[in-house]
């Protein structure tokens, strides 16, 4: 229990808590029935205790909702960041709590890397891992697609950046919707037809529900016959 109770709990009446540690006090008002409680004070089995001197879980302080607010979220990432250092022996992060955060209200909820939306409870933390600077919050695949394309030279960086444009734009050309559409005819049973740049996109076609059923029919008279 993380509060000292002075007097008797008088249901109804006004109760006066003080926090062990700090000495803090707080006035609640009590219910009017033991065993319940209200939005000030909750019911521990054999008196009443004050909700804001709950001990925070820690998924609450890992998500930014403990006593510490965001504060717990920054402290709960750094700790993060330093035990993977630790393990991969590369440097840490070189920078506290108060300096995510100011850089996380910087950043206006935006990945540093591809300037998309980004959730607090989803982003992590990038850094130089030999120097310990802090770069900003990231997407997890951001930050794994950034650390993949570092040990490449720019050369084949280039390379890569023009290989993955090309496939974009193949995405968004009108071959690549034919190919789409003549997947969709050969899933409802049609067989495609259509050719684009010299090259056929015939799909593979599904029999319809009919003809399997017709198949069978054919197939059990044909075995009747037979034993006949």
């Amino acid at each position: 229990m993380n509060n000292k109770t002075h007097g008797i709990q008088i249901p109804g009446q006004f109760y006066t808590f003080v926090r062990k540690k700090t000495e803090e006090k707080l006035t609640c008002l009590l219910p009017e029935q033991p065993g319940v409680g209200n939005a000030e004070v909750y019911w521990i089995g054999t008196c009443w205790a004050p909700r804001s001197f709950q001990r925070k879980t820690g998924i609450e302080y890992r998500q930014g909702r403990g006593s510490k607010g965001l504060l717990g979220r920054m402290q709960y990432l750094l700790t993060a960041q330093k035990r993977v250092a630790r393990i991969r022996k590369h440097e840490p992060p070189k920078v506290n709590p108060p300096e995510m955060l100011l850089q996380w209200n910087s950043q206006c909820s935006s990945c540093v890397i591809c300037g998309g939306p980004l959730e607090l409870l989803k982003a992590c933390y990038d850094h130089n891992h030999e120097t310990g600077e802090g770069r900003g919050f990231t997407h997890t695949h951001c930050n794994l697609i950034e650390g993949y394309t570092l040990p490449l030279s720019d050369c084949e960086f280039e390379r890569m950046i023009e290989f993955l444009r090309k496939i974009r734009m193949n995405k968004s050309s009108s071959s690549y919707s034919v190919y789409l559409e003549n997947q969709e005819a050969a899933k409802s049973g049609v067989t495609a037809q259509k050719e684009v740049g010299g090259q056929s996109y015939p799909g593979r076609a599904v029999p319809k529900a009919e003809e399997v059923k017709e198949a069978k029919v054919e197939k059990g008279a044909a075995v009747r016959c037979a034993k006949e």
